[in-house]
């Protein structure tokens, strides 16, 4: 059993908590996000492993690399995720899984799990069936049968907030949920979502594959560990948080219009929070500010953060997570459209 935390604490008593726990550690209640000392006293033999941000991402890249070997049509969905079209290998697809697995497993030591499906939804739920080293396919004729007793709640888009509507009205699961009229479902949840769950139910996913999905924005948010006391604190971070986001912009070759300055500011008559460094109970803030040029540069970000921190009131001593984004990205070698404009009318 094993977990990954910034936890160093070897007791493993503390209140950091879990990004992580193996499905061995699963089997004791341990769970992603339970504090460590929950954790240790489900299962005193846990073994906690530091974050490796480094080497994580050497893996991603020797993953991605093999999945380029059997398809040219992949939607990333995390570093260790990806939906992959695969309609060309037709009757051999378990050959050509199993052979993906196998190099997988040979070129960086991990097992990996293989969902397969008609779209995007059977996939993904075919894969918690083959899930922590397995594959399994959900043919069309099985698909209905497969999902019926699933909670509505493992759905793509059904958060904490739909489950509970749902449930008011006695649907707890899919099979409950495909009984309700189209009709019902858009007057309760709206046209586009609720016809988004009555096709769910019946296991109907027209969501394409989107290879080439465009970034919308570049940013970076640090909710851990703000403590400040005085103004320069918190223009230092900025200042620092700002370079960040400069060099991942620089290093996307993009460059935005719109800046967003996010903060969780700590809730009036809040408990200060259990877990140490954590931002406890808080209420979001983001205001926007539009440029009047594409920019990538540190300098010019921090310079119009600051100004949005000073307008928003936030008092240092408050703020508990704080971040920066830009939007309205364009190449970073592509002439804005405004220079463009006010040279055709030159």
């Amino acid at each position: 059993p094993l977990v990954v935390t910034h936890s160093t604490n070897p007791s493993g008593y503390s209140t950091s908590d879990i990004a992580c726990a193996s499905y061995e550690a699963r089997k004791y209640g341990v769970k992603n996000g339970m504090w460590m000392g929950e954790a240790k006293s489900l299962c005193p033999d846990l073994v906690i492993v530091p974050y490796q941000f480094q080497r994580y991402e050497q893996v991603s890249r020797q993953i991605y690399s093999i999945f380029t070997r059997y398809s040219s049509q992949i939607q990333a969905v995390s570093c260790d995720e990806a939906l992959i079209e695969a309609s060309e290998y037709g009757g051999e697809i378990m050959r050509v899984c199993d052979i993906l697995k196998e190099e997988v497993m040979k070129k960086t030591k991990c097992p990996c799990s293989i969902g397969i499906g008609s779209n995007i939804l059977q996939a993904k739920l075919a894969c918690k069936k083959a899930k922590p080293d397995g594959i399994y396919y959900l043919k069309p004729d099985q698909v209905q049968s497969y999902i019926n007793p699933m909670s509505v709640s493992v759905l793509p888009s059904v958060g904490r907030k739909i489950t509970k509507r749902l449930a008011e009205d006695g649907v707890e699961t899919v099979e409950e949920l495909k009984d309700q009229t189209l009709e019902s479902l858009q007057e309760k949840f709206g046209p586009k979502m609720g016809k988004t769950l009555y096709d769910y139910s019946r296991g109907i996913d027209e969501r394409p594959l989107n290879p080439g999905k465009a970034r919308m924005s570049i940013g970076s948010d640090v909710n851990y560990g703000i403590r400040w006391t005085k103004m320069n604190e918190a223009e230092n971070f900025i200042d620092a948080l700002s370079i960040e986001v400069s060099n991942r912009m620089k290093s996307a070759k993009v460059k935005g219009k719109q800046l967003t300055l996010r903060i969780k500011k700590k809730r009036e008559g809040a408990p200060d929070s259990v877990k140490y460094g954590g931002h406890g109970i808080v209420d979001n803030h983001s205001s926007s500010f539009t440029l009047s040029n594409w920019e990538d540069d540190s300098k010019f970000i921090a310079k119009h953060c600051k100004e949005l921190f000073i307008k928003g009131g936030f008092k240092p001593e408050e703020v508990r997570g704080l971040g920066i984004y830009l939007s309205k990205l364009i190449d970073s070698n592509q002439n804005p459209p405004q220079t463009v404009a006010k040279a055709a009318q030159v």
